[in-house]
């Protein structure tokens, strides 16, 4: 059964939607771009479980701060678009995870005056007044070439301010993929590493620019806004023939080459341990590419490789396969009349083969292209066209050894003649109908699409006002089978859940969701299971925890906490169980992950703890996380042998005794609920945020970096040692084997609390360090437990979700 949902817009573009790594939808129309979120919550037979809750985002809309006026160019740089738009939105696309707050996606949207900005939420995904313009990319060119551009001089403009003009405008732009999307194949939330955030750009004066986007989350708290920089740039050689100083004749300036129509990213593939990718772009005549190699933030070009005689300056898209089939990459091309397919080496962008489809003869444009990799390992090509796609039978092509093969139309392709078939009845139109589709775009686990399209009568003139525009959008299923499948990948919680509710509308009888809950649960095992380890042994983990760098730790951290076996298994039987069985307890399984999450912390290197007093209280912390499990594991009262309480309330300034993981209460009654990463009492406004998908609260980055601020004089470095824990700590088995391991060990495997003459307050620190300018410290913020333990669970620990708040 479909998914529809119905918009009172139009699009404004080809291409005009995009699904995001996170479930989001984006669509670009000519007043705003419109997100629509999937509904989240527990299954309810009487409920509908397809809702898209959607406002709008004023794109368009720029202050003159962000767009300060400017002075008309001159004829010869002259841009209709930049001078006189409407800045209507005419590209967007997602980022790959990991840039936005809580690791989120941004999106990037172009405008007609040129200009292409990154938006991204504050944290209340849902609520449209925490979403904003963060970095104008076009501020970042103007910044680097009005430096260079006096030794590095146009070739279209000979005036310094026109060339700056040129320079900054941007007509295309891609993003780089996730860098390090298959170094762990198989997780759900998070990924070790995240890599560098990444795009490409064309300007007007024929260059390709990259350039890195950063924000506070990318940079792990250190860079307090969003920020963009020019990495490297290189310029497309015109044909002499395409090169007019001063055109004059408009059969001059289309002749003239001045900037590259469309960009297109491959995957990274590692290449003897470098990252290799291919950048293509076209120009008037051809189709050119380069390799891009990236290792230890160093970034460098290979030479220019040309694929002559592919036209692409008035057709379009090109658009790469997201799967890299044993190190080769597939780039799709449409030209006017056929689609190309080239298979390419990522070592030097060599075309390997090359296969051709028509395109039935239809002459307009493609405004949709979208890869389906099919759990047999082949890889299909769905396109759409904006007015023609119900009048041709070819929208599906598979790569097969006798060349490209069209098959039979997919399941969205049919839906167009009852489209059409419907509106003409309601309208009493006779089948004088047309549908346009703007845009194809697949879920973010591959297995649904969702397309957009409007319908229009074609034997009259079409008017009304604006309020009447009404755009559909139709989610359908891709697979054609009744079996349920998970794609391996880095993929999120929500992506999974939009899949797994999909999958449980087809559950006939609520008796029969509890043993879907348990098949679904083994499915994501299988598919999820992190089955390849990076520092596999505690030699591996100590050496990596021994580190001076932060990303080598959290990457320890991730595989030794976040991404145990053993955790996955309850992680993902929480996250069936909220969807499938909602009323039933989860308790054991957190409880679990809370006691391997508290051993781990203990065993960290002590000079993480003692770098803050922040650091220091969240140690002692878990050492309480472990005498309260093992209290319950030995039935015995756990009042009984609380120790001195580390926490006392805001409020009255009694103390908090630690009788649960989830809860806390002072002495005089006060209650609250209890971070699910340090455990400590969330008594203050602001400081928390939550789980989109379980609930959990946690604290937030912010009040974990201000806390951070507060360093300890004395420096301490790996020499300090490791906090002493029983051998069997480091060992991982079985569920039952961690609760046998708290039978054995009694006390002794839980480590001491902190000398007495250590013990400070924290108004007491804050006290010592208050003094010291922040401005002049900046946000060099030291390597603790604190940032370990919140940047390596940058998801929910118990559910996977992404964070809200």
């Amino acid at each position: 059964m479909a998914d529809v949902t119905v918009l009172k817009c139009w699009p404004s573009c080809a291409q005009a939607i995009d699904w995001s790594h996170d479930g989001i939808i984006a669509l670009a129309s000519d007043e705003q771009v419109n997100l629509l979120f999937p509904r989240t919550k527990p299954y309810d037979a009487d409920g509908d479980s397809t809702h898209w809750r959607h406002f709008g985002l004023q794109v368009p809309w720029f202050t003159k701060e962000e767009l300060p006026v400017k002075d008309n160019a001159p004829l010869h740089t002259f841009s209709i678009g930049e001078e006189i738009s409407a800045s209507t939105p005419i590209s967007l696309s997602w980022s790959p995870p990991g840039v936005a707050k809580h690791r989120r996606c941004a999106f990037a949207a172009l405008t007609t005056n040129l200009v292409l900005s990154i938006w991204s939420s504050t944290g209340r995904l849902q609520d449209a007044s925490s979403w904003g313009r963060r970095v104008i990319i076009n501020d970042a060119l103007e910044d680097y070439f009005f430096n260079i551009l006096r030794d590095d001089t146009s070739l279209l403009a000979s005036e310094f301010e026109e060339g700056i003009r040129l320079r900054r405008r941007v007509r295309a732009f891609a993003w780089a993929p996730s860098m390090h999307g298959g170094q762990t194949a198989g997780t759900i939330g998070t990924q070790l590493s995240w890599g560098q955030p990444m795009i490409a750009v064309s300007n007007d004066d024929n260059q390709i620019v990259l350039m890195t986007v950063d924000s506070p989350t990318s940079t792990f708290g250190v860079n307090e806004a969003w920020s963009s920089e020019v990495i490297c740039y290189f310029t497309v050689t015109p044909d002499p023939k395409s090169i007019v100083s001063e055109p004059m004749l408009f059969d001059e300036i289309l002749q003239e080459q001045r900037y590259a129509p469309h960009i297109a990213w491959s995957p990274w593939v590692e290449v003897g341990g470098t990252l290799h990718s291919v950048l293509a772009y076209a120009t008037n005549q051809d189709i050119r590419a380069r390799v891009i190699a990236y290792s230890s933030d160093d970034t460098k070009f290979g030479p220019e490789i040309v694929y002559p005689n592919i036209d692409m300056r008035y057709a379009g898209p090109m658009k790469w396969s997201p799967k890299a089939d044993g190190n080769v990459l597939t780039l799709a091309l449409f030209t006017d009349t056929e689609v190309i397919y080239l298979t390419i080496s990522p070592l030097d962008a060599s075309v390997l083969h090359q296969a051709t489809h028509h395109l039935d003869d239809r002459w307009d444009s493609i405004s949709g292209v979208a890869f389906h990799v099919c759990p047999q390992n082949s890889t299909e090509l769905h396109f759409s066209s904006l007015m023609s796609t119900g009048q041709h039978t070819t929208a599906l092509l598979e790569l097969t050894a006798a060349g490209l093969t069209a098959k039979n139309p997919p399941n969205w392709h049919a839906d167009i003649k009852g489209i059409d078939a419907n509106f003409s009845i309601i309208h009493d139109l006779r089948g004088n109908v047309n549908t346009m589709l703007w845009g194809l775009s697949t879920s973010p686990l591959g297995d649904f699409i969702a397309y957009c399209y409007t319908t229009h009568p074609t034997d009259m003139i079409e008017y009304g006002p604006p309020a009447d525009r009404r755009v559909t959008l139709t989610i359908r299923n891709l697979s054609n089978t009744d079996s349920l499948s998970f794609m391996p990948g880095n993929v999120s919680a929500e992506g999974a859940i939009f899949t797994m509710k999909k999958w449980i509308e087809n559950v006939q009888k609520l008796e029969e969701l509890p043993a879907e809950r348990l098949r679904i649960r083994g499915k994501l095992l299988e598919a999820y299971g992190h089955k390849q380890k990076f520092f596999d042994g505690n030699d591996a983990l100590t050496i990596a925890y021994a580190s001076p760098d932060l990303t080598t730790i959290l990457a320890a951290f991730k595989e030794d906490v976040f991404l145990n076996r053993n955790t996955l298994r309850d992680r993902y039987d929480i996250l069936t169980s909220i969807i499938c069985t909602p009323s039933a307890s989860t308790d054991l399984a957190k409880t679990m992950i809370a006691f391997r999450l508290a051993t781990t912390v203990q065993s960290l290197p002590l000079y993480l703890s003692l770098a803050t007093v922040f650091s220091r209280t969240i140690l002692s912390q878990s050492s309480q996380v472990l005498l309260l499990i093992q209290e319950l594991t030995d039935g015995t009262n756990a009042t009984e042998r609380q120790p001195e309480p580390v926490e006392s309330c805001t409020f009255c300034s009694a103390p908090i005794s630690f009788t649960s993981l989830t809860s806390a209460s002072c002495t005089n009654g006060h209650q609250y609920a209890r971070c699910g990463l340090s455990f400590l009492a969330l008594q203050l406004p602001g400081i928390t945020k939550h789980c989109g998908v379980c609930g959990t609260s946690f604290l937030n980055d912010e009040y974990v970096i201000e806390r951070e601020k507060i360093v300890r004089t004395r420096p301490h470095t790996s020499e300090d040692g490791v906090m002493s824990v029983e051998g069997g700590v480091r060992e991982k088995g079985d569920a039952e084997r961690d609760v046998e391991r708290l039978d054995t060990r009694g006390e002794s495997a839980i480590t001491t609390e902190p000398r007495q003459s250590d013990k400070a307050t924290t108004e007491q620190e804050l006290d010592a360090t208050s003094d010291i300018d922040d401005k002049e410290m900046g946000r060099e913020l030291p390597l603790s437990l604190a940032r370990i333990l919140f940047f390596g669970c940058d998801a929910c620990i118990y559910c996977g979700g992404k964070y809200v708040g």
